[in-house]
């Protein structure tokens, strides 16, 4: 069989599988898999006497495919080089025509923006030469980047501590949350009081809110003002209404898509790249690094089409968008479907299917209507008072783009978009005062930066380029300068006060939860030190205009206006000598270290300072001749607020409390935190307790409270070999010996009795004896994953659990993983990882997933071999999955989601809250959405109220991924589609669809028959709203009812109950930003019917 006369060479292996499937038999594809050289890893790389040159390598891995593409190149008639359309894929084609040795007779360089048949066919049509400009303005930027990262590390590494890196952007967004940083510390929040009043009108009971128009700066003045309020009569002063038009925003960028990713989806903006590069490979939406807001002519028809036949020519506004972010480069057109008409991928993920719904969403709005909203503002006068209250409300006359979408706001920066409709008020109408409340609130301080406002920021300052954001953001954290925050905030008291319908007020203390920094980026203390250092040493490196300026550079050259190697030329002229002066300077500020007072009892300085391996307190001088003493700073303490007298409380370690039982009791800090000892054992110091607090009484209860384990734990201690003993587990009794746990055999009696010969022969019987079947699949871990490892499945038969239990001593490895291979030295290293991986582990009590879990003297880690830990049982729910903030569960029929607690069988609310509630009381839940009491299937509910809020917020913004199963009556043509109407509820609490958009609201179903058996069929749903009884209605309206729904029109059937289940869940975990994913089998009644 002959080659192929054509090789079209593209980056990436996806891309060529797709491009693959367009192009006949004389085209072979084949992926570059990125770049095939590169600059050397480990040394500088660059040629500065002649002219900066580059000097590249092929790294190993690549060697191999290297060879294969110079094979297919040269049995090839013409080679096609189509990597991406922007400066990286230029300078891919230009390293491959550089390795492979091509020649210019033979070798074509193609473009396109979206893979279609179309595209490909048009851009072989229409080939060109590689834009060396382009190719020179990526060298250029890897140049620079070089230097400036060889460069500065070596100057950290002796000014500062050794490891330390820094890069051109990396060092500016650094800058960036350091300085928000430093505002937030500087800011002192002050209290004022905000002031509501609720209305009536005469001859009406309904009631309206109004807003005093000026804040109140104390107590005392509110209380002035309520007191007022009573004797005052209140009257609308004016009354306007005012037309406004909301526009749709323009189609997304790479940037504006990261930030409303973070925003709706809740993804990283690295996680937005991967899952938008694997729907451009796949043909599903155009290229996805772009500045432009453009949209091509084609594009712009098929969505003026799609508008006109889905909602009608009212609704559609050709818009033309312009780019004006700064150097906007490669500006072909913005992100957008590649087929506007298709809704649903298949084969996608949920991520994907997600992610494309917004793109889509978004291209097809920009090409809307304007929304058309009357907003009407009421001034009400007070009597003689010199102060005013307002009341504002909305209407929306025409949705226009806000039927298919609305742009996300930042949490932080996000209005109240609390407008009610008011009543009908002429200019002197009189109004009843019902109540009014004044609430004391407090000025915040600049909000910490999330992933999606830092990208903001540095589009707007130009920093960088939206491709680069996504690696920027992540290598910061992985440095160790940035980390998200962990804080939950601490609690502050507010005062209420409250003007009744009597005229009495009455003054109320509340508490709310402020300063919480989870999940924002909060700059650690080596990254404050490295951005002072560079900020003082290396100014231009970290002005933001200097990085704005090179960007524009590098768009000049890559124009072909500029010469690369100059401009590198004139960047390293002043950057090198500044370099040669801050290693040689020897006075100059010193930085990572703060002096914080004298040591009273020594007169020695004290001082914080980061050393080898972190932060640490330093008493002493290192030049004197007495020898400094270091201290490591605790978890939670921070170089820039520590106290003298936190930092000399580090030194009291070991500290002696007194004697109990005529021993010492000291407390002190180990390599694993801070423990109690005692008669040579140690005590763990729970985290909520001061080390440095820590009373004789306290550590008295600490040591009781661990004997009481211990004592519950121990059965028997053999005195002539303590290292075999009888312990009590939580799934009964079993001998322990050396690091390993044996089982009591069946008929053993009471197991308190038995001998220490006794006890050795069930050792020896059983290591002598062959592993049993469980065991040995534990051991060799096949590929079918235990119960735990796809959320959703069920578990078979019981079989009894296998706990090996182990306390950690001191010394013992300080990571769970570690630690877990020091117990099982003869496991395999994978098998002892799957322990963990597939949650069989407990850590004093909790389940965990963790490798580098802390494990402190005392601890108490927990082995299961069998199956994962149980610790629910109910007949009517099945406990899928929990963590610390959620909890997923399989709902079983006819039983309700939420009610009072006199139901008599209770509600899959009050049966987990009273689950919960065992394990300790102080536990709470909350319910995120419901389930119709006669549907099955799968229910989320969060365990704080962080994780509640984040749910419900995705949840009533679709940002899950949730599909339905249902047996319907007869079939559904076409096989797949939407169904589309508004729903309306009447008065007896049924929903009803209607074409009127004033008397419901939008509800949007999605369909695929899975299966036909006449005379049912079975059928997916999917949802892109969420209504009250929605796919129950849109089943009924399309005259296939769900089996055994009565309520909508259903027949009799052979089984009596609703054949509808919720078998799908797909989420984001609000804290740890994992990808959940969850399915549940059908149930075995939807199966007799098809």
């Amino acid at each position: 069989m002959s080659s192929p006369k054509n090789l079209v060479i593209v980056e990436s292996p996806a891309k060529a599988k797709t491009i693959e499937k367009f192009l006949g038999a004389d085209y072979r594809v084949m992926s570059s898999y990125g770049h095939i050289r590169d600059l050397k890893k480990k040394s500088f790389s660059i040629d500065v006497d002649h002219g900066f040159s580059p000097i590249y390598e092929i790294p190993d891995d690549k060697s191999a495919l290297v060879s294969e593409l110079k094979k297919a190149a040269a049995s090839a008639e013409t080679v096609w080089l189509a990597s991406d359309e922007d400066r990286e894929g230029e300078a891919i084609a230009w390293h491959l025509y550089e390795v492979l040795g091509l020649k210019p007779e033979n070798t074509r360089r193609i473009v396109f923006h979206e893979i279609t048949k179309k595209a490909i066919l048009n851009a072989i049509a229409n080939p060109r030469d590689i834009d060396l400009a382009r190719v020179d303005a990526q060298q250029a930027r890897r140049v620079l980047d070089r230097i400036v990262g060889f460069e500065l590390s070596p100057v950290l590494w002796k000014r500062l501590k050794p490891a330390l890196s820094a890069g051109r952007v990396q060092s500016v967004a650094v800058r960036l949350i350091v300085e928000r940083e430093n505002e937030i510390a500087a800011f002192e929040s002050k209290p004022y009081f905000r002031v509501v009043a609720w209305f009536t009108t005469e001859g009406s009971t309904a009631t309206f809110r109004g807003e005093l128009t000026r804040r109140l700066d104390s107590e005392a003045e509110a209380e002035a003002l309520l007191t007022d309020c009573r004797a005052t009569s209140f009257t609308v002063k004016s009354v306007a209404v005012k037309p406004l038009k909301k526009t749709p925003a323009p189609p997304f960028t790479t940037s504006t898509l990261q930030q409303e990713a973070a925003r709706k989806l809740g993804f990283s903006v690295s996680q937005t790249m991967m899952v938008a590069q694997h729907l451009y490979e796949n043909g599903h939406i155009t290229y996805m690094r772009t500045d432009s807001l453009n949209l091509s002519d084609e594009a712009v028809a098929a969505i003026s089409a799609q508008i006109r036949d889905t909602l009608g020519d009212e609704y559609l506004h050709v818009r033309k968008f312009h780019t004006s972010s700064k150097g906007a480069q490669e500006a072909h057109e913005a992100i957008r479907p590649t087929y506007v008409d298709k809704t649903v991928i298949d084969d996608a993920t949920a991520q994907e299917q997600k992610l494309y719904t917004l793109i889509r969403q978004r291209a097809i709005a920009s090409q809307m209507a304007d929304a058309r909203i009357k907003k009407t503002t009421i001034e009400i006068s007070a009597g003689t008072l010199p102060s005013t209250f307002t009341a504002t409300g909305e209407v929306i006359e025409f949705e226009g783009f806000l039927r298919m979408y609305a742009e996300g706001h930042d949490d932080d920066t996000a209005e109240e978009t609390d407008t009610p409709i008011l009543p009908v008020l002429s200019e002197g109408d009189s109004l009843t005062l019902g109540a009014a409340e004044a609430t004391e609130r407090f000025t915040q301080h600049p909000p910490r930066y999330t992933e999606a406002s830092l990208v903001n920021k540095m589009e707007e300052l130009g920093i960088g380029r939206p491709s680069t954001y996504a690696p920027t953001i992540s290598t910061i954290q992985q440095r160790g300068y940035v980390e998200r925050g962990e804080n939950e905030g601490t609690p502050r008291d507010y005062t209420t006060l409250t003007l009744g319908k009597d005229g009495s007020i009455s003054r109320q203390t509340r508490t709310q939860n402020t300063g919480s920094d989870k999940g924002k980026l909060v700059p650690t203390d080596i990254g404050m030190i490295v951005n002072d250092f560079l900020t003082v040493y290396f100014p231009n490196i970290l002005d933001y205009n200097f990085t704005a300026n090179v960007e524009e550079v590098f768009d000049e050259i890559a124009h072909g206006r500029l010469p690369w190697n100059g401009e590198i030329g004139r960047f390293y002229s002043e950057f090198h000598p500044a370099v040669d002066s801050a290693l040689t300077i020897t006075n100059g500020p010193k930085f990572g270290e703060r002096h914080l007072g004298t040591d009273p009892a020594t007169g020695e300085p004290v001082s914080v300072k980061i050393g080898r391996f972190g932060p640490v307190v330093q008493i002493g001088d290192s030049e004197a001749e007495a020898k400094p003493r270091f201290a490591s700073l605790l978890k939670g303490q921070s170089m820039s607020t520590i106290t003298l007298e936190e930092a000399l409380g580090l030194f009291e370690f070991p500290r002696e409390l007194g004697n109990y039982e005529d021993k010492a009791v000291s407390v002190g800090i180990g390599r694993f935190g801070p423990y109690v000892r005692h008669d040579n054992k140690y005590v763990s110091i729970p985290s909520d307790m001061a080390a440095t607090e820590v009373t004789l009484e306290q550590a008295i209860e600490l040591i009781e409270a661990k004997r009481s384990a211990d004592r519950q734990k121990t059965i028997t201690v053999f005195e002539e070999d303590p290292d075999v003993q009888v312990l009590n587990g939580r799934y009964g009794p079993y001998i322990a010996y050396k690091k390993k746990n044996y089982k009591l055999p069946k008929g053993i009696g009471d197991p308190a009795a038995i001998t220490l010969e006794q006890a050795r022969q069930i050792i020896a019987e059983a290591d002598a004896a062959p592993a049993p079947a469980h065991q040995k699949e534990e051991i060799t871990m096949p590929n079918r994953r235990p119960l735990a490892a796809k959320p959703g499945t069920q578990p078979g038969t019981f079989r009894p659990d296998n706990i090996l239990t182990f306390s950690a001593q001191e010394g013992a490895p300080e990571k769970l993983l570690d630690f877990l291979f020091s117990v099982f030295p003869d496991a395999r290293r994978t098998t002892v990882k799957d322990y963990l991986k597939y949650r069989q582990v407990m850590l004093n009590g909790t389940v965990t997933t963790q490798f580098d879990a802390k494990v402190t003297p005392g601890a108490e880690v927990k082995v299961n071999t069998t199956r994962e830990f149980q610790v629910f049982s109910h007949p009517r729910i099945k406990l899928v999955y929990e963590d610390d903030d959620v909890i997923v569960i399989e709902k079983g029929y006819g039983l309700l989601s939420m009610g009072t607690d006199k139901i008599k069988d209770g509600t899959a609310y009050s049966i987990l809250r009273e689950y919960l509630k065992r394990k300790d009381p102080r536990n709470k839940l909350f319910i995120v959405h419901r389930l119709d009491r006669d549907t099955t299937g799968l229910m989320m509910f969060a365990k704080n109220r962080e994780a509640k809020d984040t749910m419900q917020h995705n949840w009533n913004n679709m940002v899950l991924e949730r599909k339905y199963v249902a047996v319907i009556e007869g079939d559904l043509e076409p096989e797949a589609g939407e169904i589309r109407s508004y729903l309306a509820e009447n008065s007896a609490h049924e929903v009803y669809s209607t074409d009127n958009p004033e008397l419901g609201k939008l509800a949007v179903t999605y369909y695929k028959t899975l299966k036909r058996r006449k005379p049912y069929s079975l059928v997916e749903l999917s949802l892109a709203t969420g209504r009250k009884n929605q796919i129950r209605v849109h089943l009924k309206d399309k005259g296939h009812p769900i089996v055994g729904d009565r309520r909508y029109g259903a027949a009799p059937s052979p089984i009596h109950r609703l054949c509808l289940h919720a078998q799908t869940l797909r989420f984001v975990h609000p804290v740890t930003r994992k990808d959940m994913n969850f399915s549940a089998p059908l149930p075995a009644g939807f199966f007799r019917l098809v």
